[in-house]
C-alpha cells in the first residue's frame, strides 16, 4: 500500500508540473492574441485538473484516518510535504487563474468598446451618406 501511495504522489506530482507548463502556454497564447491556442490549452487544462483532482482524490483516500494508522512514519512525513506542495502550488494556480480572468474581462471590455465605436461610426457613415443624397 504505501508503494501505491509513493506511486500516485508521484504521479500526481508529474501532472501539476504539466499544469503549471500549460497554464505558462496558456498566459503566452492569450499575450500573443492566438485565440485558437488559448481555446485548445484551456480545454488541455480544464482536462489535467479534473485527472489531477482524481489523483488527489485517490492519495487522499489511501490516507483516511483507518489507512493511516498502518503506515509507517516516513510516508506520513511525505504525504504531509505533498499536502503542503499540493496547497502551495493550488494557492499560486489560483492567483494566475484569477489574473487570466482579470486580463480576459478587460479584453472584453476593450473589444466591446471597440465594437461599439465601429458601429456608431458606421450608422455616422450612412447617415452623412444619406444626407448627401438628398441634397
Amino acid at each position: 500500500m504505501e508503494e501505491e501511495i509513493l506511486n500516485l504522489i508521484m504521479v500526481h506530482l508529474s501532472y501539476l508540473d504539466h499544469l503549471r507548463d500549460l497554464t505558462e502556454k496558456l498566459k503566452k497564447s492569450f499575450h500573443k492574441n492566438d485565440l485558437e491556442s488559448l481555446y485548445s490549452f484551456s480545454l488541455n487544462r480544464e482536462r489535467l485538473l479534473k485527472v489531477v483532482q482524481t489523483y488527489e482524490n485517490k492519495i487522499l483516500k489511501y490516507c483516511s484516518i483507518n489507512n493511516i494508522k498502518t503506515l509507517r512514519n516516513f510516508i506520513i512525513e511525505i504525504i504531509k510535504e505533498w499536502k503542503k506542495e499540493s496547497s502551495l502550488f493550488l494557492e499560486k494556480l489560483k492567483e494566475d487563474n484569477k489574473n487570466l480572468i482579470e486580463q480576459l474581462i478587460k479584453t472584453k471590455k476593450d473589444i466591446k468598446k471597440d465594437l461599439s465605436n465601429i458601429f456608431k461610426m458606421n450608422q455616422f457613415h450612412g447617415a452623412y451618406l444619406t444626407h448627401s443624397l438628398k441634397l
